[in-house]
């Protein structure tokens, strides 16, 4: 379930990370290797890579173009601003459970299954339990609506390891809204193989 490509320069010669291609490639994984002449080749890469989008998607009989999802969220965004237009506030979400600063967000149906699953007052049982529901062939995506610098890029992508280490499955972590309108109508209209956490905060400045 996973698709692995190489991207380096002619002049680029890494032994240790030779071998950890070279491992992907002994466990069965298909590794792509990519040599370009100089950098200054990387916007060719681009072109390659959306011709490569729109091959893939004809192979796999969808329209890349298409945005399955995109005028359903248009009409719960209608909704929401409708609602905020009317009574100055959006409609209220109580949190499952709240400890140390930290709120934790599902539906009735979903907070039902996980406190089957072992959820309760604790914050990691609720965590836990919803990664519980990660299996083989699945993935975890780590979504985060957050201020995207440094810091919050080597979190996310340290917890994306964690889960990666721990769980032995494909793994991501993007920041949103950006990835919306390119992965996120993966995430949206595709197989019903993902595990999402979505991390907010509120803005020390409200706009």
């Amino acid at each position: 379930d996973r698709f692995f490509i190489d991207l380096r320069t002619e002049r680029e010669h890494d032994a240790a990370h030779e071998a950890k291609l070279a491992a992907l490639e002994a466990a069965g994984h298909p590794v792509v290797r990519i040599v370009m002449k100089s950098i200054d080749h990387i916007g060719q890469e681009f072109f390659r890579f959306e011709i490569a989008t729109a091959v893939a998607g004809s192979i796999l009989g969808i329209n890349p173009f298409n945005q399955p999802d995109v005028e359903a969220a248009k009409i719960k965004t209608r909704e929401l601003t409708a609602a905020f237009e009317k009574t100055g506030a959006l409609p209220a979400e109580q949190p499952v459970v709240s400890a140390d600063g930290v709120e934790l967000y599902t539906d009735a149906q979903n907070a039902e299954e996980l406190r089957k699953a072992g959820a309760n007052g604790d914050l990691n049982s609720w965590i836990k339990a919803h990664l519980s529901r990660s299996g083989r062939g699945d993935y975890v995506a780590l979504l985060a609506y957050i201020e995207r610098d440094g810091d919050t890029i080597d979190a996310m992508q340290a917890m994306r390891l964690k889960l990666r280490d721990a769980k032995h499955l494909a793994t991501c972590a993007e920041f949103g809204p950006r990835f919306l309108h390119s992965t996120g109508q993966a995430y949206k209209g595709g197989p019903d193989s993902g595990v999402f956490l979505q991390v907010t905060t509120d803005d020390s400045q409200d706009l």
